[in-house]
């Protein structure tokens, strides 16, 4: 078909062509998606002039599209080339991810002795989240040396950890994440992303992390 010629024509990179048949897949029109996937591959690997030598070197290809800080967390949002939806990947920062076994006993035993004191029952979470950062942000300033910005977001880690809120916290925290969706505890979570739209992400939540979040 001419279509095809053109494609085969102007694709120079791999990720072009997975980026062409996204756009084909969202489009109404096509009935069998998984035959228009097949028929693509075979005919772009026809011919010793072929885009792609083998199908099996188009899986193993992956491309970072975008990536930004969110608190003490890296998102990495990843085009991975067999599969429709982007992938948002969560990191904790290097910096954060060293120190957080140094600080983390010592700052659970001062914080259980203050929770059973501290009333949260009649707060929502936002005001939850405000008074624990406050606790988290005066001890950590009078325990440690670190710089404002790096307790800044030492403070942000520890409270959802003390809240049990640690797993689902980058999703909470990206201003870009517009829903998530859990299908079943253990299971990567899925998100509408405000720029890529639906991804996978790299988050698995239990039945504890859904409890505390509820």
């Amino acid at each position: 078909p001419s279509a095809l010629n053109m494609l085969r024509k102007w694709s120079t990179r791999h990720v072009f062509f997975k980026k062409i048949f996204k756009f084909l897949r969202k489009c109404e029109y096509i009935k069998d998606q998984g035959y228009l996937l097949e028929y693509l591959r075979t005919k772009l690997t026809e011919g010793n002039d072929g885009l792609i030598k083998n199908v099996s070197e188009m899986d193993e290809i992956h491309e970072l599209v975008d990536e930004y800080d969110i608190g003490p967390y890296i998102v990495m949002i990843i085009d991975r080339e067999n599969e429709d939806e982007y992938e948002y990947k969560v990191m904790l920062k290097k910096p954060i991810s060293s120190i957080v076994s140094q600080i983390d006993m010592h700052i659970k035993k001062v914080t259980y002795s203050w929770a059973l004191n501290t009333n949260l029952h009649d707060m929502n979470l936002d005001a939850i989240l405000n008074h624990v950062r406050s606790y988290v942000k005066t001890f950590l300033n009078s325990n440690y040396n670190f710089s404002g910005s790096f307790i800044e977001e030492l403070a942000t880690f520890f409270t959802f950890k003390i809240l049990g809120l640690g797993n689902i916290a980058p999703l909470l925290l990206d201003d870009e994440v517009e829903e998530f969706y859990v299908d079943k505890p253990g299971l990567r979570v899925y998100l509408d992303h405000a720029k890529w739209g639906r991804c996978i992400s790299n988050i698995r939540l239990d039945e504890k992390d859904i409890e505390a979040f509820l």
